[in-house]
């Protein structure tokens, strides 16, 4: 009960022993039991409500850490989705620019502006693919 020494013992009563000795000789022959000692009942309350609240903390952690991923993953599927719908129209202006290039490309005036519209394009099919990236990568957590 976690009474070691003399200084230990309250002699309480509350056990309905004199002592905490008299209590502690009843409970080796099987008469009493521990949780007949207040102060060690209070005690063993205090230490069960400090381990639920450490429990509770970290199933709160968890829970927040578990919203986080979904979050995550939730980031991905839009940014897969959006980077799909980009792809498709880009893939489009990308090839009539190079086509139109291929046509009329002795335009001086012309040739640097398709060369300016494929080359935006080329940058934003590289930013889609970035986001695809990041898709892939998040749906694996």
């Amino acid at each position: 009960m976690g009474k070691s020494a003399a200084v230990d013992e309250l002699n309480c009563g509350a056990c309905g022993y004199n002592t905490c000795r008299e209590h502690a000789l009843a409970i080796w022959k099987g008469l009493a039991e521990s949780e007949m000692c207040l102060p060690y009942t209070i005690e063993q309350l205090h230490k069960t409500i400090d381990d639920l609240a450490n429990s509770n903390n970290r199933l709160a952690s968890t829970q927040e850490a578990l919203m986080q991923s979904e979050k995550l993953a939730s980031m991905g599927q839009l940014a897969a989705g959006v980077a799909h719908e980009i792809n498709n129209p880009l893939g489009v202006v990308l090839m009539y620019a190079h086509l139109i290039l291929d046509k009329y490309g002795d335009h001086t005036a012309l040739k640097d502006d398709l060369h300016l519209i494929a080359e935006q394009a080329d940058r934003c099919k590289k930013i889609v693919s970035g986001l695809l990236n990041f898709a892939r990568r998040t749906r694996r957590f």
